[in-house]
């Protein structure tokens, strides 16, 4: 009987232990309130340090409809559009050309997916779906590569190359399954990690894209990411991960005081990215289809909760996006119009916004 005693003691002790372990590894989550109510009035020169503005030159040849990236490089400026053309820049604002040719060529895409650009040697690489094309700092093209699914996101993390890609309607008793993973790829672009990032399995098909998409955060040495889900899911992902090497560590947890589900059981609120930077978290989102932004001080503890966004100094408002993390630097992208005819648009302003 003492035996047994002490075994069952024993056992106590480390399922306690183990208890507290787990616990102990989840209590570092933040969790930060985003309001039902919305605040406004918020100027954007109220929690900026600084804004500047790049004009962008407006050519026949070079219109933008809509700006779905930007990317500040080597003092250039690159602006992926609806039209699915990157064109590229000063840093004034001045024209300089169109990335890559629109055809079924080899280098040429009709369809852009991603780009992202490799600070250390200048390549360029653009995502047109499943294939992968690489040019050199001059738009020169040097290589492609094809995968099995979409690459929808990439980026590198460090000296490292990655994409996000997704296998996305994959039958699972009687449901479909979409999973998305994170790759890892050497010089050679051949993969040499993945990493499952979430897994969705839905009642009915269901196909999810976001013009705008900002899935990974680096801030120093460490990533961070937010993949959004169809409207379907019944579950609200609300929660920023830290990847650590093989691992998904929840970070940030966003608790929204609005009701998650409308009176006839559907999502009614559509997270669509959660960026993390410096000093501040940033989150754009839909409540029964209206646009919000939320942008959360870090270091004050405070929050802004606003329909759209900020107001500039013209008075319309303005979202901000990711540019430089670790500077706390973001953009903007405003269309303009001509003075003489408010039929005739003129290319987007581009602000540059680093916030205090």
């Amino acid at each position: 009987m003492k035996k047994k005693s002490l075994k069952l003691s024993g056992l106590i002790i480390l399922l306690i232990l183990t208890f507290a372990c787990s616990k102990t590894e989840h209590s570092g989550m933040k969790i930060i309130k985003v309001p039902q109510s919305t605040d406004s009035d918020i100027s954007l020169a109220a929690i900026a340090g600084s804004i500047e503005t790049i004009p962008l030159e407006t050519r026949e040849n070079a219109l933008i409809i809509n700006v779905y990236d930007v990317k500040i490089s080597d003092k250039k400026v690159f602006v992926k559009d609806r039209n699915n053309k990157i064109l590229v820049f000063d840093i004034e604002g001045n024209y300089i050309k169109n990335l890559i040719p629109i055809g079924d060529g080899p280098g040429e895409t009709k369809t852009i997916f991603g780009f992202t650009i490799d600070e250390a040697s200048g390549k360029i690489y653009i995502s047109d779906g499943r294939r992968l094309l690489v040019y050199s700092e001059e738009g020169v093209f040097l290589e492609e590569r094809t995968f099995p699914n979409n690459l929808n996101y990439l980026t590198f993390l460090g000296n490292e190359f990655h994409a996000i890609t997704e296998q996305l309607m994959r039958p699972v008793e009687n449901r479909f399954s979409n999973e998305t993973f994170l790759l890892a790829m050497n010089p050679q672009l051949e993969v040499t990690d993945s990493l499952s990032l979430r897994q969705v399995v839905l009642e009915q098909r269901m196909i999810l894209g976001f013009h705008n998409r900002n899935f990974i955060s680096r801030v120093g040495d460490r990533n961070y990411v937010y993949t959004p889900t169809p409207p379907i899911d019944k579950t609200l992902r609300d929660t920023l991960f830290h990847i650590d090497n093989s691992n998904l560590i929840p970070h940030i947890k966003l608790d929204f005081e609005a009701p998650h589900f409308d009176d006839k059981g559907n999502k009614a609120i559509m997270i669509i990215s959660i960026i993390l930077s410096k000093d501040y978290l940033l989150c754009e989102y839909d409540i029964e289809s209206k646009r919000k932004f939320f942008l959360y001080d870090l270091k004050k503890s405070k929050g802004y909760n606003l329909d759209e966004g900020f107001f500039d100094e013209q008075g319309d408002k303005v979202v901000l996006r990711p540019l430089d993390l670790n500077s706390n630097v973001f953009y903007y992208a405003k269309s303009m119009e001509f003075m003489e005819s408010a039929s005739e648009v003129m290319n987007p302003v581009i602000g540059i916004v680093k916030l205090k």
